[in-house]
């Protein structure tokens, strides 16, 4: 049974009693260079790898800089010794740009981009100063009558904080923040506009540029900010060589390209341009509509820019006759279809050669020459600063101070002052640069759970209008969360009253407060709804008047940038708040073999610890005969997939591990199997004397047998090679390892190959593959059973010896039956060939056979 100091229920009472919550403004000076900091662990064992890149690095330097008011750091405080628990990304690139670990980069600055190049030691002295002196919120937990609380419950209240400030509200999406950057460009809000009013262009775009499992989204607004996207991209691209596209440099000039292109030239004639190549792409697509690539975005991607290049090159696509090379066009794609897979893989080397394969197309049918030097390879070199602003930059203190928030404290507010200020219409909870509501009622319903449980909220961010109506950037799913819940209105961004689309839901999946679940606000008892009420929210108030060259959407773009999310159901979220034992197992196995045993070279977001938990869930679910409902085979633009079905299962596997001592007994069980796994594919691979570097030659050998043209793995591979491998014994590898590697060396090619059967039969043939491989390879069982009399007499005919130590053996002793040609190695399980040994004799032994 578990520990009821350990579950929830027993959370529940620390929150309640003995948890302390304190919120104090600490500035950068106090936290970075006096004795506080030697107290301070940024990096306890349940946070994430530093995932930050200096781009990254950089945009968080600048926003303390603009004194734009960042997240919480969220510390811990035991006895003394301070752990983050939310904020070690942004505590570590604090702490290495002060020790001038990084210069910041120009694509990194948005606002003061004469910083470019500078580290801490090289800014002035007016702005290290003001660096110093920035304020950043601390929010420290601690635990008060510790003596109460053992250190594995210490541990789960870390992991219970860190888990709700990194996975209480859903992040924005890429579409969602390019939204708001872009909602005064003249040319996106043109094409709005147009796809508005003429909804059947609209749907033409969406037929040639949307995948078909997207476009039954095509009445969502979200889809509509996906396709702008890559419309703006498409707009441009054929001005940056598609090799130098490649690089962030290139996407930084194609981004500057388009700024120029929507501030000078005319967005009715943009648009009418682009609707010109839609509608030749439209009949293309009607001729290819049989085929593989039909419905494939990188294929009209590559035909539209190809398109754009003829008309950049004065080539009248009608002077030709379009019906002519439209036919022609469609048979070359379907003649090439394998260059335009929707299914390959996004390497560098894949892409250009699809730009290649369709600018040879075009040279041909057109009679131009060297077009591949001029629009894929770079020939012609561009350079971001050639579209960077041509104003002369401002000096250092001049950027500095035109740009610096003039901003007050964050202060408090109930819960009930904000529904007060709402009633006077004082509040626009959604303005138009804002997402449209998330409706996560789990989310939403942990939102309540955490203010029920007095865990303070990050701050809500209010711009104050000269109008008297306060915007609120941030803090939006929270304010909508509160007020669904409570069954409140809002102040819409038309400046009517609206409700949230979960108006009045009940609560769900509460993780502590579990017997509150499916409870209605007006259902909880009024101490509860009192505290609701007297919730305090933190508040950012900028005043339009103190701030007249303030951008709401940038402060909302700053805050909203996450560039790496903790991701939900992978080990970067396992990590925090799984069984630390597991974690370590884990991580050790990770660990011992990531010189050649890896998913990713590169492990920042943990995706190799993330691989061995997936395969330990796995074997889990073998173990417990359900092993069906967890991995499957799917065919997708003619490969063959392995793949988890339900992520979130294997979450729901490692939070019950913590309540059941017998399943995390299995599950140990499965890491330790895994370990087995890996031993087996290092067997396997082998197949010659290894000299030099041995991590080197697997690396070689295990991408060989992926038959991979490169060192980037899938995690289909390793699911693939795991239930070939799962039920095959260590011994009959090794015994069979040249037959057995070919065999699966072939299934590994039968899968990633470009297979012209029916999905039915294709994954058929991989299960009577892998169903063959376990039969041939099954280690013979033991049928013959020896009673006690057999055992006595078997002892006596070989006249009271042990065959093994030629020692003395009796009737009583501990024995083992063993077979003298083991039936590893082709023994035969019959009575001429058992022995009765010693115990441990027999497992000294191990598989050699007895030698007479």
């Amino acid at each position: 049974m578990p520990n009821e100091k350990t579950t929830d229920h027993g959370l529940e009472g620390i929150f309640r009693k003995n948890l302390k919550i304190e919120s104090t403004p600490m500035s950068i000076e106090t936290l970075f260079t006096g004795r506080l900091r030697g107290r301070i662990t940024y990096d306890p064992y349940y946070q994430r790898n530093y995932v930050w890149d200096k781009q990254k690095a950089t945009y968080f330097i600048e926003s303390i800089l603009l004194g734009t008011e960042i997240p919480p750091l969220i510390f811990f405080n035991s006895a003394g010794r301070i752990e983050v628990i939310d904020g070690r990304q942004r505590f570590q690139t604090i702490d290495r740009f002060m020790v001038s670990e990084f210069e910041l980069v120009r694509s990194g600055l948005v606002s003061m981009k004469s910083l470019a190049g500078a580290n801490y030691e090289k800014l002035d002295t007016e702005i290290k100063n003001a660096f110093l002196d920035t304020a950043l919120r601390v929010i420290e937990f601690s635990i008060v009558a510790s003596h109460d609380i053992d250190d594995v419950q210490e541990d789960l209240i870390k992991k219970e904080v860190f888990r709700r400030y990194n996975s209480g509200i859903t992040p924005l999406r890429k579409s969602e923040i390019e939204r708001a950057e872009y909602i005064d460009d003249a040319v996106t809000n043109h094409f709005r506009d147009q796809f508005s009013s003429r909804p059947r262009e609209y749907e033409d775009v969406v037929h040639v540029l949307v995948s078909q499992r997207k476009q039954s989204r095509i009445d969502d607004p979200g889809l509509l900010n996906e396709v702008m996207i890559d419309i703006r991209k498409l707009l441009v691209l054929q001005d940056v060589p598609i090799s130098y596209y490649q690089s962030s440099a290139g996407r930084e000039v194609a981004k500057l390209i388009y700024d120029e292109l929507s501030e000078n030239g005319d967005p009715s004639e943009v648009y009418r341009q682009f609707q010109s190549k839609i509608s030749t792409l439209k009949k293309l697509k009607s001729c290819v509509s049989t085929s593989n690539p039909a419905n494939n975005w990188y294929l009209y991607e590559t035909l539209y820019w190809a398109l754009s290049i003829m008309e950049k090159e004065g080539k009248d696509i009608s002077s030709t006759g379009r019906s002519e090379l439209i036919e022609r066009l469609s048979k070359y794609v379907i003649d090439h279809s394998h260059v335009y897979d929707a299914e390959s893989p996004l390497f560098r080397a894949v892409t250009v050669g699809r730009f290649e394969a369709t600018i040879s197309f075009f040279g041909s049918a057109f009679n131009l020459t060297n077009l591949s030097d001029i629009y894929v390879s770079n020939a012609r070199k561009i350079s971001v600063s050639q579209y960077r602003n041509r104003d002369e930059p401002l000096e250092r203190i001049a950027d500095y101070t035109s740009h610096r928030l003039n901003k007050p404290d964050a202060q408090t507010i109930t819960v009930e002052n904000l529904c007060s200020r709402m009633n006077r219409r004082r509040f626009l909870v959604r303005p138009a640069y804002q997402r449209y509501e998330v409706k996560s009622i789990v989310k939403a319903s942990a939102i309540i759970e955490s203010m029920l449980l007095g865990i303070k909220l990050p701050p809500i961010f209010v711009f104050n209008r000269k109008d008297g109506v306060m915007e609120v950037i941030d803090g939006q799913q929270r304010i909508l969360a509160i007020l669904a819940f409570m069954d409140r209105e809002f102040l819409d961004e038309r400046g009517e009253w609206s409700r949230s689309t979960k108006n009045g839901f009940k609560l769900r999946n509460l993780r502590i407060l579990e017997q509150l679940n499916g409870r209605a606000f007006a259902s909880l008892d009024q101490l509860l709804q009192d505290k609701l009420w007297d919730f305090n929210l933190y508040q950012v108030n900028i005043d339009e008047r103190l701030n007249p060259n303030f951008e709401p959407t940038d402060l909302f773009i700053r805050l909203n940038s996450k560039p790496y999310p903790v991701r939900d159901n992978t080990f970067e979220m396992w990590n925090s708040f799984v069984d630390r034992d597991i974690v370590g197992s884990i991580k050790d196995v990770a660990s011992r073999h990531s010189d050649w045993y890896y998913l990713r070279k590169d492990n920042k977001r943990m995706d190799n610890e993330n691989l061995i938990t997936i395969l330990a869930y796995l074997d889990f679910s073998a173990s417990e005969g359900k092993l069906d409902s967890a991995l499957e085979f799917v065919l997708v633009g003619g490969r063959i997939y392995g793949r988890v079905k339900s992520a979130r299962d294997i979450t729901r596997v490692l939070e019950e591990v913590a309540r059941d001592s017998e399943k995390k007994k299995k599950l140990v069980n499965s890491i330790r199997a895994v370990e087995s796994f890996v031993r087996k594919v290092k067997t396997l691979l082998i197949r010659e004397d290894l000299d030099g570097n041995l991590g080197d030659r697997l690396r070689t050998e295990l991408t060989d047998l992926f038959g991979a043209v490169s060192d980037r793995r899938t995690r289909s591979q390793f699911y693939i090679l795991w239930y070939a491998l799962y039920k095959i014994d260590h011994m009959m590898i090794t015994e069979h390892r040249a037959p057995l590697r070919n065999r699966i060396a072939q299934i590994m090619k039968f899968v990633s190959g470009s297979v012209q059967i029916s999905e039915e039969y294709a994954i058929q043939a991989v299960e009577e593959a892998m169903k063959s491989l376990w039969s041939d390879l099954a280690r013979a069982t033991r049928k013959i059973r020896l009673s006690e009399e057999d055992l006595a007499s078997r002892i006596r005919s070989q006249n009271g010896t042990c065959p093994l130590c030629t020692n003395e053996l009796f009737v009583g002793d501990d024995v083992e039956v063993d077979h003298v040609l083991p039936l590893a190695v082709g023994g035969p399980d019959s009575l001429d060939n058992l022995q009765v040994t010693h115990w441990i004799c027999n497992r000294i032994k191990g598989v050699k056979a007895t030698v007479g």
